[in-house]
């Protein structure tokens, strides 16, 4: 092993170490109070969201036949999604988790009072509009892309070429898609409300300084993988 496959690795282990520890802050921090206050609904919305996209996508590049016969159609250099079961796992743990947070906004289901008296949407079932606009639109652009790989005549790889049919990969990135959005979007809600509220009491900030760390280690491991790329082709 190289110097820079060592470095390489040793960026992707930390990168995804630092992703995976980051959706444990929130629920333990909420834990700790038994309480949400604090906290927008918007986010473990969102969260659980994009963590099922992500899931979803993960799941149908690594186990769907179909998914995979058609990526590797339109993909004829590099066949071979770069999907890999760990990405998945990695998908299965983060909803779950999300899905932790959004279950402690029903504080009977943990034996919690329920003693939020904030006057602002924190700590209560309460989506902003944008938020729900954006989970409306994403379930009627997933429910659009699923019958339109139904609905299409050509759904076989072979037909793709003509670009003229949707297929069941189209799904898929349109899933990804939303992914990327809604990680965009997620943080937005909460950052709008600290600002209001001029206080982050109830959103712990250690959870979003491990996301950025993971993210720049991931955003290093890729400037080694392609200066590898480029140290091979020379």
């Amino acid at each position: 092993m190289d110097l820079g496959q060592f470095l390489s690795g040793l960026s992707w282990l930390c990168g995804w170490g630092y992703f995976s520890l980051s959706y444990y802050p929130q629920p333990l921090l909420n834990f700790s109070r038994k309480s949400t206050e604090g906290l927008t609904f918007d986010y473990p919305v969102l969260n659980v969201l994009g963590s099922a996209c992500y899931t979803t996508s993960s799941a149908a590049l690594l186990f769907s036949p179909t998914v995979r016969a058609q990526y590797a159609d339109r993909h004829s250099t590099s066949p071979e999604p770069t999907v890999r079961f760990n990405d998945f796992c990695y998908a299965i743990h983060s909803f779950l988790l999300c899905a932790v947070v959004f279950s402690q906004f029903w504080p009977g289901l943990w034996r919690w009072r329920d003693t939020c008296v904030s006057s602002d949407r924190t700590g209560k079932r309460e989506m902003s509009k944008v938020t729900a606009a954006l989970v409306i639109g994403s379930g009627l652009a997933v429910f659009t892309s699923v019958t339109f790989a139904v609905a299409s005549p050509g759904l076989a790889t072979k037909n793709a070429a003509d670009g003229m049919t949707w297929e069941w990969i189209d799904v898929i990135s349109t899933i990804s898609t939303l992914k990327l959005v809604i990680t965009v979007f997620k943080y937005i809600p909460q950052i709008i409300s600290n600002h209001l509220r001029r206080s982050t009491r109830g959103f712990t900030i250690i959870g979003v300084l491990l996301d950025a760390g993971g993210g720049i280690l991931s955003l290093v491991q890729l400037v080694i993988d392609c200066s590898r790329q480029a140290d091979g082709r020379d």
